[in-house]
Formats: C-alpha cells, structure tokens, sequence
C-alpha cells in the first residue's frame, strides 16, 4: 500500500517533459552522435506519462495535455490540506517538509533541462522551448504555495537529485531500453566503441547512476570507475 508521500511523489512525477542529454555520452564521435540521432536517442523530447509509460513527445503526445500537470500540482494541494486537517501535526509537517524538498529537486531538475535544451534538441522550436519553461515555471509556483499556504520556510534543502534519478531511472529510455542498457551496451557493441581505444569493462548499474549523475548534474562522488 503507498504511503501519502509517495501517492504525492508520483502525481509531481506524472508529465515530465526531458531529453537525454549529449553530456551523458562525451566519448561519442560526430558520426556516433549522428547515429544516435537518427534513432531518436539524442536530440527528442519524450514525456513520462505515468506508471513507466514514456512516449516521443513530437509524435504520440498531444502538446495541450501537457498544461494539465498544473492541475495535478494543484490536486496535491489540495491532498495536503486534506491531510492537515486529519492528521496530527507532527507527522503532517515531516510529510510536508519531505515533499517540499522533493519539489525543489525537481525544480532544480526542470531548470537544468530548461536552461540545456537548446544545445541538446534538434531543431528545437519555440512551441516546445515554452513547455520546459513552462514545467519549471509551475513547479516554481507550486513550490511557493506550499511555502505561503502551510506557512513553511523557504530554506528546507532541495531533494538531492541523484535520489529523485534513482527512483525514476526508468525514465531515461530509448527503445524501450533503459539507462542501464544502453550503458552497458555502450561498452559491449563494437559499433559505438572506438576500436582503437582500450575496451572499457562494463559497470555495474550503482556506478552507471554515479557516472550519469556526475555528467548530468556535476554531482562528485569519492570514486567513479
């Protein structure tokens, strides 16, 4: 049975508009990179609908459901007000500051996407450049209605993102594949590997978040394989 702070996590999750960064891969060639592209690896937007379903934004997702991800925002207010009035105080303010911190890991999240998007998508058009602003600019509000409304401070540190990465790691895909495979495939097939350069050893999956961290979000870790 979910908790009422997971039940609040997952609406905040549902309608993620991200890319996958070129950062992830700085070893790739000009010619990989291309690759890549041509099989709408890099350089496409997807959304994270819900319960793991990730689609190609420009093809199989109508832009005007996005703008509903502010009503779920605003149904976790109202989730929360619910939750104040039966609950006791203690237990209600450890669940509000939790989901507060959640909600500035995103917002950090959705800035970084913003403000790296148009060095990451081809081609990309002002109609979806106004969508990543628009995700980060509700999170935003959302976040400082929390603050106003349940009278919190606004320095309660934001999730790290590397926790909120490692609860959704599913989410970054191509191909119906996932971070880790495509890692894993990145050392083991031929084709993507610069024959000329030592073959690398495959990582395991807590050193490929560790890698995709640090290139994604600068997050130092003490070793790094």
């Amino acid at each position: 049975m979910e908790t009422e702070l997971e039940i609040l996590n997952e609406r905040a999750n549902r309608l993620t508009l991200f890319f996958i960064p070129y950062q992830l891969f700085p070893e790739f060639t000009d010619e990989q990179r291309k690759q890549a592209e041509d099989e709408l690896f890099f350089g496409t937007l997807y959304l994270y609908k819900q319960g793991k379903i990730i689609v190609n934004f420009e093809k199989d997702f109508n832009q005007i459901n996005l703008l509903s991800k502010k009503d779920l925002l605003a149904n976790n207010i109202l989730r929360l007000i619910e939750i104040n009035e039966k609950g006791k105080k203690e237990s209600f303010n450890f669940l509000l500051d939790k989901y507060a911190s959640r909600i500035k890991g995103w917002e950090y999240i959705y800035d970084w996407l913003n403000n790296n998007a148009e060095n990451n998508i081809v081609d990309l058009n002002a109609s979806n450049k106004a969508l990543l602003q628009f995700q980060l600019d509700i999170t935003k509000v959302h976040l400082r209605e929390i603050e106003s409304r349940f009278g919190i401070s606004d320095n309660i540190p934001s999730e790290q993102p590397e926790n909120i990465f490692i609860e959704n790691k599913d989410l970054v895909f191509t191909n119906g594949k996932t971070v880790h495979d495509i890692v894993k495939e990145k050392n083991d097939n031929s084709e993507l590997v610069n024959k000329s350069k030592k073959r690398k050893t495959l990582i395991s999956n807590e050193d490929a978040d560790k890698y995709l961290l640090k290139t994604i979000f600068n997050i130092q870790f003490e070793s790094i394989n």
